[in-house]
């Protein structure tokens, strides 16, 4: 009978040791559940996927902010170059990943075209923003400096009078198509849109002649510009540019369009908000840092950051009118 006892006193003991592990278990998977929250968010490098190859404006702008937000979060900021089928690659590849803040979006206005044409799958409803760090406010139009074509005014009435004779350098389905689309319209024109690769290709066919305008951003044609190659027409901002003053805008000049370029982070549907507000808070110190405006000037981009939540309206705001061209841009 003792034995009995003593027997039932250790099967009882050894349960409640089990149920006591049971709950320091459950205990470790909430600190578990905590951690993966982003209570102390970033404990290892974070991979900052950028759509297109180095030497454009995305990667330029890219690797500035990567590198001040690694100084702000105390761990790497990793710039990766993935590239293919207009950004919509690294889409594809960052909508795929862990909702855990190690792998984060960079891109710009092509981020919706793409989504808009079906080049990719995945869209900005597939992503938490993280806000919108950087506005290029130099759109510009250009032409050779040996064009007859001295104003944006000169270009409207030439276009006029010599319809679906001027070549424009585009590309099909992206977002400088999407600029001449607006522009023909509001313009009451007809050019002629022609495939010439990307920008490298574009600037180099402006250079040998093949087209007669151009579209890029201030930062990308400044040595053109500054070497005399190159004439800018106008900028399609709100205002005349604060380092570029003699340049006027496309209202100025009676073609009401103002679009400017966009560079945005965006992290998995699904990532924490207390990631979220970690990297949206590290963006808000970054903006007012005297180096890391000096590097943006140098560019002549703007670091005003709008919050996650701005982010979403601006966000639908210019997919709405992107939307608009999306036959065009379908090439229907």
């Amino acid at each position: 009978m003792k034995k009995i006892l003593m027997m039932f006193a250790v099967v009882t003991l050894l349960l409640v040791g089990c149920s006591s592990d049971k709950d320091a278990g459950g205990s470790d998977s909430g600190d578990k559940k905590a951690s993966a929250s982003g209570s102390d968010y970033p404990k290892k490098p974070i991979k900052f996927i950028i759509p297109f190859s180095p030497g454009g404006d995305t990667d330029a702008n890219g690797r500035i902010v990567a590198k001040y937000l690694q100084k702000e979060l105390g761990q790497n900021v990793v710039p990766t170059n993935v590239t293919g089928s207009a950004g919509s690659v690294a889409t594809e590849e960052a909508s795929r990943s862990k909702t855990d803040g190690y792998t984060i979006l960079w891109h710009h206005n092509a981020f919706l075209i793409n989504e808009i044409t079906g080049v990719a799958q995945k869209g900005y409803g597939d992503f938490e923003s993280l806000g919108i760090p950087i506005i290029d406010q130099t759109n510009l139009f250009a032409v050779s400096a040996d064009s007859d074509i001295e104003s944006l005014e000169d270009l409207v009435q030439k276009a006029k009078d010599n319809p679906g004779k001027l070549n424009a350098a585009s590309g099909i389905g992206n977002y400088s198509h999407y600029l001449y689309e607006d522009f023909i319209e509001k313009a009451g024109v007809d050019i002629n849109l022609v495939d010439a690769g990307g920008g490298n290709e574009q600037r180099a066919a402006l250079l040998a002649g093949r087209v007669d305008i151009l579209y890029s951003t201030y930062q990308q044609v400044q040595g053109e510009i500054e070497s005399g190659d190159f004439r800018v027409l106008g900028f399609m901002s709100e205002e005349r540019h604060p380092q570029a003053q003699d340049i006027p805008t496309f209202k100025e000049q009676g073609v009401d369009m103002v679009d400017d370029k966009f560079f945005t982070i965006q992290a998995p549907k699904g990532t924490p908000q207390e990631i979220i507000d970690r990297i949206s808070d590290a963006m808000e110190k970054i903006k007012d840092d005297p180096e890391y405006n000096e590097e943006l000037k140098r560019l002549f981009v703007s670091p005003d950051y709008i919050s996650p939540t701005d982010s979403v309206d601006f966000i639908e705001n210019e997919y709405s009118k992107y939307e608009k061209y999306k036959d065009q841009l379908k090439g229907q």
